[in-house]
């Protein structure tokens, strides 16, 4: 299978002209992963149709697909699309796609804002999903996401809501302040495991939000950036803002762990964490990832004194990133 397997890989360096005509016969091929091809529909509907019990799709750097329909490929559970805007420079490429993946089981989704338009249909078997958007402008990027991409990353944040371990970083955690309550909580029942980011307040709104919706979340993994984000949207944090707050669910039955990295400094991302600590019931452990690991065993002591209604949690430091 090795064998079979490094053969599709040099056969599909010049994709475009092997694959149009050929037809493909990988029959023991599981994983496959290419590589700064161009390619087109009929490319890789070839390859699906002559991979029958392909597990294992990545495309990385490559354009000119516009379909991608895994609606006859029941073994395929993996699935990643790597589009980033840096590899390309300044060639001009137009990325429009469509996924249909009834068997997707794991999807991870990387793009920039300018270079891909993607849609997602049928993903009803999705476990877990990994959406990135990446914005390269960061002087204004909170207004650029606002005038390129809102609708599209609402919908893709919605098609993936159902899964059991998400994670969303950069703008799509952005996304989730602008959904609908309803609409995330009929999507986010059976959520156990959330990863995102948190670059400012209007990212802190879109976390509360989904804390809400999740009655089943048992661990939350936080990146905090405040210095990323030159804006700052919301001004609805006010000091106090969570003493009064209203409680998820989730810290009281499920949630048992808790990690967080990078900047914890100021107030609001501090009250923010007083609160989940307070109100975690069964919390096991809140972990704290950081570079140094002296720093972090210093901030894992001063936040273990702090009050929490679990008094079983540990405060361990990791640093392997």
């Amino acid at each position: 299978m090795n064998t079979q397997k490094k053969k599709a890989n040099r056969r599909l360096k010049s994709v475009g002209e092997d694959c149009i005509n050929a037809r493909i016969s990988w029959s023991a091929l599981k994983e496959l992963s290419i590589r700064q091809a161009t390619l087109n529909d009929e490319v890789i509907q070839n390859i699906l149709c002559g991979t029958p019990v392909l597990e294992d799709l990545q495309l990385h750097f490559c354009h000119g697909i516009k379909l991608l329909d895994l609606s006859l490929k029941p073994k395929l559970k993996n699935l990643v699309i790597n589009v980033k805007e840096s590899y390309f420079g300044d060639r001009d490429y137009d990325f429009k796609l469509k996924i249909v993946g009834p068997y997707v089981e794991i999807l991870k989704l990387h793009w920039s804002r300018d270079n891909l338009r993607c849609k997602l249909m049928n993903m009803s078997s999705l476990v877990k999903a990994t959406l990135d958007i990446e914005v390269i402008d960061d002087e204004d990027g909170e207004d650029d996401y606002q005038e390129w991409c809102p609708d599209m990353v609402k919908e893709l944040v919605e098609n993936v809501l159902p899964s059991e371990q998400l994670q969303l970083t950069n703008f799509c955690t952005l996304a989730l302040s602008t959904l609908r309550m309803d609409v995330m909580a009929s999507l986010s029942s059976n959520l156990k495991s959330l990863n995102v980011d948190c670059r400012g307040e209007e990212y802190l709104c879109g976390i509360e939000r989904i804390l809400q919706c999740s009655p089943k979340l048992e661990k939350l993994v936080i990146f905090f950036d405040y210095g990323r984000s030159s804006k700052s949207k919301s001004d609805g944090y006010r000091k106090g803002y969570w003493t009064n707050a209203e409680k998820p669910s989730c810290l009281g039955s499920h949630l048992k762990t808790i990690e967080v990295s990078d900047l914890i400094r100021t107030r609001v991302v501090v009250e923010f964490l007083q609160f989940l600590l307070m109100n975690s019931n069964i919390l096991e452990k809140m972990i704290f990832r950081h570079s140094d690991h002296k720093s972090g065993l210093k901030l894992a002591e001063k936040w273990s004194s702090f009050p929490r209604s679990s008094q079983q949690a540990v405060f361990p430091v990791a640093t392997k990133w």
